[in-house]
């Protein structure tokens, strides 16, 4: 089965509606970079999953088995100089 997926240059929804969150690639090709995913419409409330890509490396992806569920939507606040986000997500 296919899912969705979203890449992201800078904070913003990932998706407005409950789901659970699949996989998390962060990527920043030289610079330091986060991401924060949140249950919520905005970039604050319950942490589903931080990630980080020190300068030295260029990605890191997180896939968690069966997912994490969002209860409510899930949002990327995104920091770093050019990072994207690319996050599949159920429904």
């Amino acid at each position: 089965m296919n899912f969705p997926s979203v890449t992201k240059t800078s904070s913003a929804a990932i998706s407005a509606v409950p789901g659970a969150v699949l996989s998390v690639c962060l990527t920043s090709v030289g610079n330091a970079a986060s991401v924060v995913l949140y249950d919520n419409t905005s970039g604050a409330g319950t942490v589903l999953c931080a990630l980080a890509v020190p300068a030295a490396a260029t990605s890191v992806t997180y896939s968690p088995p069966g997912g994490i569920p969002a209860y409510t939507a899930i949002y990327a606040t995104i920091t770093g100089t050019a990072p994207y986000v690319t996050v599949q997500y159920k429904p």
